[in-house]
């Protein structure tokens, strides 16, 4: 996924740019025959990665780039993806942010592909996802409206580090970008419930519902709904019921005395206007109405 290409430029400013890149390719072929000498000269039997050592960093590639630095970074690009795919994989993830943070964000901040890959090798393949997040975030300092790498870094967050208030922040920020598929916003959401913010969760999923362009997200996002208000219902009558307890020495002889003794400004009414059961001998609070989306005992 690159920027578009800049117009070309014309005829009489042409002339030197083939003999430029030839150049360019010259000198790079410099820079790694002697990093090759020098590698023959390592003693034998190290891992594969070791031979990332003397890969230059991304600044000097591009100053000796001769203006065709996204080019070195398709190359390198594609040499990394044929290296990683590779069998043997000993020792080559210790060089992993070296080629892709170091060496190709360096070389064109603005190519998403290597960002992307490179995440899913440190996540997937070394199983390091910090550094695949920091990868992203480095991508996302780079390219601020970019609402696929915030995405992505909001997966590894939540499938990888369960780290529900990590992944809720990236996919906000992925949603609140221009482009950014509405599914982004169930993502917010969802989050917000791992995490036990379940009125945070209410509020975004009721949103999501009234502001739906399809039937699908419509569904869906009133199935949330009503089993969120539910959750959240239970909650505010069991932690009544609990104070008036504390504070009277025993449960209350119905609901309606949590009101009057001024614990809730009302009763609520389950999603189908149904007020909520209510057993005065063990304080036991439940709804007659099921949950949509998942069962409670």
């Amino acid at each position: 996924m690159r920027p578009e290409a800049p117009a070309a430029a014309p005829a009489d400013r042409r002339w030197w740019a083939l003999p430029a890149f030839v150049a360019a390719g010259a000198l790079g072929a410099g820079v790694f025959l002697d990093a090759q000498v020098r590698l023959d000269s390592l003693q034998a039997g190290r891992g594969a990665g070791y031979r990332l050592l003397y890969l230059p960093n991304g600044k000097y590639l591009k100053a000796i780039s001769l203006g065709f630095s996204q080019l070195w970074a398709d190359a390198i690009y594609l040499w990394s993806i044929q290296f990683y795919s590779e069998g043997e994989r000993a020792g080559r993830a210790e060089y992993l942010e070296h080629i892709f943070a170091g060496v190709l964000a360096e070389l064109d901040p603005h190519y998403l592909d290597p960002y992307m890959t490179g995440a899913l090798i440190m996540a997937m393949e070394a199983g390091d996802a910090p550094m695949a997040l920091r990868l992203l975030d480095l991508g996302l300092r780079n390219n601020p409206d970019s609402w696929l790498l915030a995405a992505d870094a909001g997966f590894y967050a939540y499938l990888e580090l369960r780290d529900y208030d990590r992944a809720e922040a990236y996919f906000r920020r992925a949603a609140g970008i221009r482009g950014a598929p509405r599914v982004l916003g169930r993502l917010v959401a969802g989050m917000a419930d791992r995490r036990g913010a379940k009125a945070e969760a209410y509020r975004t999923w009721l949103e999501i519902y009234e502001n739906a362009e399809d039937d699908y997200t419509r569904r869906i996002s009133f199935l949330h709904v009503h089993d969120l208000k539910i959750d959240l219902d239970l909650e505010r009558l069991r932690t009544a019921i609990g104070a008036y307890r504390e504070r009277h020495g025993g449960f209350p002889d119905d609901l309606g005395r949590l009101v009057e003794t001024g614990w809730l400004p009302s009763l609520p009414t389950d999603p189908r206007q149904l007020p909520y059961r209510y057993d005065p001998g063990t304080g036991r609070v439940t709804c007659a109405t099921p949950f949509a989306l998942k069962s409670r005992v």
